[in-house]
């Protein structure tokens, strides 16, 4: 009997506690801790999934009252899973990877994926001495590396549909320490703006402000965009999953539309996890006139990330 009062206790607790992160993860404006929460609801589904059975299996009437958070979690994550409309054919390929500093396989696979464009995060000079030479059929249009974090390089495939009008480093905002590669490219004659976005991680009250000016700053760079009819994509770690608050002020304030939507579960990190435990943070972004025609994460390289290989078309 004890035994039994102790299983009853841990899982009414249990439900307690995912109930009340899935109510607390809508509140990041009031305090960072409840921001990172956001990022968690499949858990959340999997943790409520698990203890509403055992608590109808024990014949208690709280094990119906989890519904409401998982059908609230369940909606979060919904547009991942729905059916996409009929897409066109890709006119051009992208394969984004973070290096995660010194992993070779980064190269390797990204020289294996034959993308029109491959943009590279975490270069580090050591890294950017055997682009050349490990990528022969890319051409190396700018790069940028650093020893930490920081480093960035665009690669464009020698006999690809893409071609680069212009490519330079910028920082959103422009006090922001992470340089970004922006690049305006011409895929069948139609100018794209391209940005390989690295925002901070969130660790603390202070990282969390500094992410959120991030994003205002990457929104209101994109909106200014769409304005003038210039199609806009970015991708890359965005730090942050396709459901969270900060995504959607992105999509709201950007004018942009989400690229992960219709294409599944595409985990990205942390690698070290079982990948049923990995949540999405390598993401794609754009404006009206581009349609996101598959998407895929890697295996895993030897980085903390994925990396993400999409086809993208024209509306």
């Amino acid at each position: 009997m004890q035994s039994q009062q102790i299983t009853k206790t841990l899982t009414f607790s249990a439900a307690i506690a995912l109930s009340a992160a899935t109510g607390l993860g809508f509140f990041g404006s009031l305090c960072w801790v409840f921001g990172l929460l956001d990022h968690l609801r499949p858990y959340y589904v999997l943790g409520l999934v698990v203890v509403g059975i055992v608590l109808l299996w024990q014949r208690s009437r709280w094990g119906w009252l989890l519904i409401l958070p998982l059908a609230i979690n369940l909606f979060l994550l919904a547009p991942l899973f729905m059916p996409a409309q009929t897409q066109p054919a890709p006119a051009f390929t992208i394969t984004h990877i973070n290096l995660d500093k010194d992993k070779v396989a980064g190269l390797e696979y990204a020289a294996r994926s034959g993308s029109d464009i491959v943009l590279l995060q975490e270069l580090t000079p050591a890294l950017a001495g055997m682009l050349t030479t490990t990528l022969p059929a890319y051409a190396l249009v700018l790069a940028h590396p650093l020893w930490n974090t920081h480093g960035s390089a665009l690669l464009v495939r020698r006999e690809g549909a893409v071609r680069v009008a212009k490519a330079e480093i910028i920082h959103l905002p422009a006090t922001a320490e992470r340089p970004l590669i922006s690049a305006e490219i011409l895929v069948d004659q139609t100018h794209i703006q391209l940005l390989s976005l690295h925002t901070t991680r969130v660790r603390n009250a202070a990282t969390a402000a500094g992410q959120a000016a991030e994003f205002t700053a990457v929104a209101n760079w994109s909106s200014d965009l769409v304005k003038i009819g210039q199609p806009v994509l970015i991708i890359g770690d965005f730090n942050t999953t396709p459901w969270s608050r900060q995504m959607h002020r992105l999509l709201s304030n950007g004018q942009l539309q989400n690229g992960m939507n219709h294409h599944g579960w595409q985990p990205s990190f942390p690698t070290q996890l079982p990948v049923f435990l990995q949540i999405p943070i390598d993401l794609l972004v754009h404006s009206e006139q581009l349609r996101v025609t598959n998407l895929q994460t890697s295996p895993n390289l030897g980085s903390d990330h994925r990396g993400l290989s999409v086809g993208v078309g024209f509306h």
